[in-house]
């Protein structure tokens, strides 16, 4: 198996065990608390300040959208994204460059029962319309 296959298996491993966490977590019932970590600031010395990049700016991308909910809101420390459009929590999965990638990513998902899944188009890591 090549590097390339063995990255997109290790990828769609990772989204399929996010997305049985994130099942389990909306079947529950239950709205659980993030943990909450904690940091403890250390002084930087005067040559360890790193530069802060700039983001790029009008990037087009491609997810899965798996849900929408009004009422369940919750970030998730994983590669489900929780997109906020139009007062609803969109639960999107991957970042794909082309929609060729996002539509093979959906035939898993409808494989996998997720009936309801679609592609969706964003923009700087916001849903977009066609």
């Amino acid at each position: 198996m090549n590097l390339e296959k063995k990255t997109k298996s290790l990828i769609i491993g990772k989204l399929i065990c996010a997305l049985l966490i994130f099942v389990s977590v909306a079947c529950s019932g239950k709205k659980e608390e993030a943990p909450v970590k904690q940091e403890v600031a250390t002084p930087l010395k005067k040559e360890e300040v790193k530069q802060e990049i700039a983001k790029p700016v009008n990037v087009i991308s491609y997810g899965v959208q798996i849900g929408a909910y009004k009422k369940f809101d919750i970030e998730f420390e994983s590669s489900i994204k929780n997109i906020k459009n139009n007062g609803l929590s969109n639960y999107v999965l991957g970042d794909f460059k082309t929609i060729e990638e996002a539509q093979e990513f959906l035939k898993i998902m409808k494989d996998l029962s997720i009936k309801d899944a679609f592609v969706v188009k964003m923009k700087d890591g916001k849903i977009v319309k066609e």
